[in-house]
């Protein structure tokens, strides 16, 4: 089941977060050779992403900042919550063509996922039927149950065993999600 929410934060503290990760050299993005990672790529899909919050503690100096956008998405998204996992941002540039990234997951332990969205973009998420199970292998194929388009100030919760993808903007310059993970 997904959970949608719109306007989470204000426009202010909004715009001040993108200001940040776009407009300010001191935010690092790292390069990411396959956005869904090795496990799940199929192909090079590269991509770039800052972390956040990793193996239970902040790792990126702007950790204050974000612990102002981390805890009110949280708690808008009504979801049950005792630890995070990790915060990442990534960012996918635009590209010629649609390149929709590798179905996955982003642990294989039980967790739920937030993804939000920082601006509109036409790069899509696309969510399929199928989920991890960690008794079998993963599915080779996969049957896709909703795509969204990313809207600005907009959270998507979901268990983190739902297989998911990312995909380019064409016609916008870039898609910046924050992916939230925890349990």
């Amino acid at each position: 089941m997904l959970v949608q929410k719109t306007n989470i934060l204000s426009p202010t503290l909004l715009q001040t977060i993108n200001d940040c990760m776009t407009k300010n050299s001191d935010f690092k993005w790292s390069l990411v050779n396959n956005t869904a990672g090795d496990e799940y790529s199929i192909d090079e899909a590269p991509s770039f992403s800052h972390l956040i919050f990793s193996k239970g503690q902040p790792v990126s100096p702007f950790w204050d900042l974000f612990t102002g956008v981390i805890l009110p998405i949280v708690d808008a998204s009504e979801m049950p919550f005792q630890q995070l996992r990790r915060v990442k941002i990534g960012l996918i540039t635009k590209r010629d063509k649609k390149v929709e990234q590798g179905a996955h997951v982003d642990y294989h332990e039980p967790h739920k996922t937030i993804l939000f969205y920082f601006h509109d973009s036409d790069g899509d998420t696309i969510f399929y039927k199928e989920k991890f199970d960690p008794l079998k292998s993963q599915p080779k194929k996969f049957t896709k149950e909703k795509t969204i388009t990313p809207k600005a100030n907009t959270l998507i919760g979901f268990d983190g065993w739902q297989y998911h993808s990312s995909s380019s903007p064409v016609k916008n310059g870039h898609r910046i999600v924050m992916n939230i993970n925890f349990v």
